[in-house]
């Protein structure tokens, strides 16, 4: 096992978990991201839920942790994820987005990319 590579932040505004992370991030990272996430999404009392996800400097994720990323989307859908936007500050903004593309994608979950938090904040609002 290696050391965890990357960094986050979940906060939970209600019915929209807002999570900041800066990588890049590797299995390791992503396994306690998901082991934290959990707790979060228990506290929600929504049927549906939104994410804020900012993905900040060099936000790659190694193929393990791509994967491993994949199964966290999976629980966030079972357990109530209705859309999420993400914004990438970045100069990678195009490798990221193919990556979490990838990840989305498999799930069909209701997404979009923005470069501003404003924009994707009143894109969330305009989902539901």
């Amino acid at each position: 096992m290696f050391a965890a590579h990357g960094n986050y932040l979940i906060e939970n505004n209600g019915d929209c978990l807002k999570i900041e992370a800066t990588g890049p991030f590797n299995k390791e990272v992503i396994d306690n991201f998901h082991a934290e996430l959990k707790s979060y999404i228990s506290e929600l009392t929504h049927k549906n839920w939104q994410q804020l996800i900012i993905m900040k400097e060099m936000s790659l994720f190694t193929p393990e942790a791509e994967q491993a990323l994949c199964h966290t989307l999976d629980y966030r859908i079972n357990n109530g994820l209705s859309v999420s936007a993400i914004v990438v500050e970045s100069i990678y903004h195009s490798f990221i987005k193919q990556q979490l593309s990838r990840c989305y994608a498999k799930y069909s979950i209701n997404h979009a990319f923005f470069t501003e938090v404003n924009e994707a904040k009143i894109w969330i609002e305009q989902q539901l």
